[in-house]
């Protein structure tokens, strides 16, 4: 009997105690925030939102930075900030090794000036025609308006055919004959052999021997003249002798000859 009721008495309990564990599991359950609420709740940042919000090296390190508009050099002259003293000293005795390289480097070539704009040089040598890049740092070592006809001698970087200095002057010919034809800008001369030559008058065309004749200021067929001129045919100089003053002069030398000789022979005898 002391047994039945042992038993009743614990079925009893037990009813009351399954009860209380079930509230307090679905309380626990309802209260503590699942697996999936931690992971996906909009107030904590994913993987992905941390990755993409942070800059990468690549865009602190690499991304370049655009040169100043003078900056002829492949890379940004900033970045040399970051050098140290005893570092650019070394770089600059690299660079300065580097230009004692390339002056060795450099060559030569002569010839005669075919074609200049400004920016491109033509020069025609002896077995060859070379075409050289001139730039605001190419030395320029020129007597007059460098173009066609000038004698050229070219320091040039092979590498690029970039002209490093040009040593310039114009030929000067010279041609002496019988004016034939003047119109104020082509001068027109003949020899005795019948060969005839045009030369162009230019600003810069100085011009000697007018005045000579009372009232004559241009040149007029029938005049000698002495022209020096370009390989263009650009006359540099023209001295004109009229043939009357020419004739004048010559009577002048022979009589001036004739008083000497008398002269001469008086004081021997």
């Amino acid at each position: 009997m002391k047994k039945l009721t042992v038993l009743v008495l614990t079925v009893f309990l037990l009813g009351l105690a399954f009860p209380v564990l079930a509230d307090t599991t679905t309380a626990t359950t309802s209260t503590t925030p699942g697996v999936s609420d931690t992971v996906y709740t909009s107030q904590t940042p994913t993987v992905s939102d941390t990755t993409y919000t942070t800059p990468s090296v690549t865009d602190q390190t690499y991304q370049p930075v655009p040169a100043p508009a003078d900056n002829k050099l492949p890379f940004d002259l900033s970045l040399l900030n970051n050098l140290s003293y005893s570092q650019l000293k070394q770089l600059k005795e690299e660079i300065e090794n580097l230009l004692e390289q390339k002056e060795k480097e450099l060559q030569e070539f002569k010839g005669i000036v075919t074609s200049f704009d400004g920016q491109t040089l033509i020069v025609k040598g002896e077995n060859e025609e070379k075409t050289f890049v001139v730039t605001p740092d190419t030395e320029m070592e020129v007597k007059g308006e460098l173009g066609a006809g000038y004698k050229a001698e070219v320091k040039y970087d092979p590498a690029s055919n970039e002209a490093v200095k040009v040593e310039a002057k114009p030929v000067i010919l010279e041609y002496t004959g019988m004016v034939i034809s003047f119109d104020g800008n082509n001068l027109t001369v003949a020899r005795g052999n019948g060969e005839q030559k045009t030369f162009v008058i230019t600003e810069k065309t100085k011009v000697e021997g007018i005045g000579k004749v009372k009232g004559e200021k241009t040149i007029k067929p029938g005049y000698k003249v002495g022209v020096k001129y370009t390989l263009a045919g650009n006359a540099v100089e023209v001295k004109v002798i009229p043939a009357k003053v020419k004739k004048e002069n010559e009577k002048e030398k022979k009589a001036k000859t004739k008083k000497s000789a008398n002269k001469t022979y008086y004081k021997k005898r």
